[in-house]
């Protein structure tokens, strides 16, 4: 005599996270925001390096440097390609 099997009972679709449970991810243009990215900048990171931390800049000026602009008073120097020094956002100051 064969055993009667009943077949499987379907899961029940799972909820969609709610916004609450999402995790914000910075947007590129958002990556100048997070301290913890202006705290990995270091002198000698080329400007590959630094779009990839922060984003693209607002604005460049050149002269015998380059200096990168972002909003809230921030900028980094380049001399040679290399990052030479760089101010974080006025709103991270104490």
């Amino acid at each position: 005599m064969a055993a009667c099997s009943k077949p499987p009972e379907p899961l029940a679709p799972t909820p969609a996270p709610s916004p609450a449970d999402a995790v914000a991810t910075p947007t590129p243009q958002d990556l100048w925001k997070e301290k913890g990215n202006w705290r990995k900048l270091n002198k000698g990171m080329n400007k590959e390096e630094v779009t990839q931390l922060l984003g693209e800049p607002g604005s460049i000026k050149v002269s015998s440097y380059e200096k990168w602009f972002y909003p809230d008073g921030a900028y980094i120097e380049f001399d040679n390609n290399k990052v030479v020094g760089w101010s974080e956002p006025l709103s991270f100051i104490p």
